[in-house]
Formats: C-alpha cells, sequence, structure tokens
C-alpha cells in the first residue's frame, strides 16, 4: 500500500485546500463555533498544552492558540509548515512562542509518551493508508485526564448514502474499496496516488477505547461537505445550513463530518497518589 508521503508534500493539493475550507470567511466563522463548542464540552485547563496533528496551514492551531493556549502543530510537508509559521506570524505576532510547528509523519510522531493535554486531528486520519497505526500514536502522545478530537468524514451519512447510490449509475474517477475503517475512494492527483476515506465511527471509536481513551460525544462536524460543492453560492448555502445543524444540536450520525470527543482517564495509582 502507497505510503503518499510525495502526494501531500505537493503544494498543489494545499492550495486546493485552503480556497474551500480555510479562505471562505464564512466556512472559518463554523470553524471557530465548532471548536467553542468542543472547547466547552471538554472544559480544558488555561494551562493546555495541544498537538495540532496534520496542522497544514495552522489554522485550528492558531485558533487555539487565541484562545489562550499554546501547543505544537505538525505536518509531514515543509512547504505547508512554512505557510503556517508566515500566517502565524501575521496573525498572532505577539503569540508567536506560543505555538512550534515540526515537522513529521503521524505514524511516528517525534514526541515522548504522555506530552499533550489535548490532541486535535481534523479531516488528516482520512488521507493516511495505516491510520490504526497513526491514531495509536496520537493517543500514546496524550497525557493522562487529557482529551482527543477526531473529526472524519461518516459513512453513516445521508451524504455518503446518496454517493454510493449515484456511483452505481454515474462513472467516477476514483476507485471505492471497502475495508473495515470505511470506504476508501483512490484516485490520482498530479500523477501520484490520493486518498480519501469515509470512516466508519464505530471503528475509530473501538481503536480509541482500545488505547485507553473514553468516548465522550459525538458532535456534527458540518452535515454536507463543502469541498463536493463546486459552485461558491451553492457551497456558502451549505455552510449556513452547517451551522444551523450544528448549533441544533441535531443528530450528529447523518452528518457528513462527525467530531469525536475522547477522554484519557489516570491511572488508579495517579489518583490514589494525588489524594495522598
Amino acid at each position: 500500500m502507497p505510503m503518499l508521503t510525495q502526494t501531500y508534500k505537493q503544494p498543489h493539493l494545499h492550495d486546493e485546500w485552503t480556497a474551500i475550507y480555510r479562505d471562505n470567511a464564512l466556512q472559518q466563522t463554523f470553524n471557530s463555533e465548532l471548536l467553542n463548542r468542543v472547547l466547552s464540552c471538554l472544559q480544558l485547563s488555561p494551562e493546555t498544552l495541544f498537538l495540532d496533528a496534520g496542522c497544514g496551514r495552522g489554522d485550528h492551531a492558531i485558533r487555539l492558540v487565541e484562545r489562550g493556549y499554546h501547543g505544537v502543530g505538525i505536518d509531514m510537508s515543509a512547504t505547508v509548515l512554512h505557510r503556517a509559521k508566515k500566517l502565524d506570524v501575521a496573525v498572532n505576532r505577539t503569540e508567536k512562542a506560543r505555538i512550534d510547528f515540526v515537522q513529521g509523519c503521524l505514524k511516528t510522531l517525534p514526541f515522548a509518551n504522555d506530552s499533550f493535554d489535548f490532541v486535535h486531528c481534523r479531516g488528516v486520519l482520512m488521507h493516511i493508508p495505516d491510520w490504526k497505526a497513526a491514531l495509536r500514536d496520537l493517543c500514546r502522545v496524550l497525557k493522562p485526564n487529557g482529551s482527543i478530537l477526531i473529526m472524519e468524514n461518516n459513512d453513516r451519512s445521508i451524504e455518503t448514502k446518496l454517493l454510493r447510490l449515484a456511483r452505481v449509475v454515474m462513472k467516477s474517477h476514483s476507485e471505492a474499496k471497502e475495508t473495515d475503517g470505511g470506504v476508501e475512494f483512490w484516485s490520482v492527483s498530479n500523477a501520484q496516488p490520493f486518498l480519501v476515506r469515509v470512516a466508519k465511527v464505530e471503528s475509530l471509536t473501538a481503536l480509541i477505547q482500545e488505547c485507553g481513551i473514553s468516548p465522550i460525544s459525538v458532535l456534527s462536524g458540518g452535515f454536507f461537505d463543502i469541498g463536493k460543492i463546486p459552485f461558491l453560492w451553492a457551497r456558502n448555502l451549505a455552510i449556513e445550513f452547517n451551522r444551523f445543524y450544528s448549533a441544533a444540536n441535531l443528530p450528529a450520525l447523518l452528518s457528513s463530518g462527525i467530531a469525536i470527543l475522547g477522554h484519557k482517564p489516570e491511572s488508579d495509582h495517579a489518583r490514589n497518589a494525588k489524594v495522598a
């Protein structure tokens, strides 16, 4: 199975993702609203050290810094990390010391066990063939009493069911492969293999539980995936609906995007030591 390392180092991919998911002001508003919902569920302390895994241009990491936390953003692309550092300087000139950007792979994170209070991984595992190894390493670096956010596409969503139906009657440029982690769609991007996985929520949840993390909530990360909508006016309508759907706490498992929140309990020994 290809590693896809060269694929995700291509600048044009990050340009496309940025144009759709970052440069739209309405989507940025929704991103901030969703992060606020996540943080209200987790109740992080002011001293929280976070890891933004697969940070890309750094938007989510910078958003966490703006809320008073400090941490690390990691990505395999040196090009996109350069952009993240420039964006951080432009947005948070007085907060530069609150975030570091590191080049690395999620499957072999260059951090010790129990390093971070909060692990944030949004829309990244879906592009990693060995997602299980990556998720296990994210759980490894999470401290006891820490929290994790995993945001992925959802194979039980209405949008996915419609997509499956459309593929029956229409020609597709990608190859679909059923796996225990969900449906993988393989295509080619600039002569390089490209993967998008629509995840099985139960597989994600089972693996984090195997790693000692207790799921605490599942939130809607967006009823529609705006990346599948070609026209800006329609995309903006979809974002407004996503905002309404999320704010109204409507069923998350009907959404294209789902956010799984988990907590890593302290060991009995650590709890007893605190009491003593």
